[in-house]
């Protein structure tokens, strides 16, 4: 499996996807996306860092959350 990409909080504002394609949250909403990744289940973490190939800046926030639990998947 892939390992977990490290990225500050503040890359999520402003940031672009690996794909090239403009993504970018302001900061209201980088919060909101933030606390709702907190709060989902170890599992459900994984799991949306699985289903965002690792790539962008949700499967960033779930990295996040990942490396804070000592996930391991």
């Amino acid at each position: 499996m892939t390992q977990p990409r490290h990225g500050s909080d503040e890359s999520i504002a402003g940031s672009a996807d690996d794909a090239g394609a403009a993504a970018t949250l302001d900061a209201d909403n980088a919060n909101a996306v933030r606390t709702m990744v907190a709060n989902l289940s170890d599992e459900d973490v994984v799991r949306i860092y699985e289903m965002t190939g690792g790539a962008g800046l949700v499967a960033d926030l779930a990295a996040t959350q990942m490396e804070k639990r000592n996930l391991d998947y």
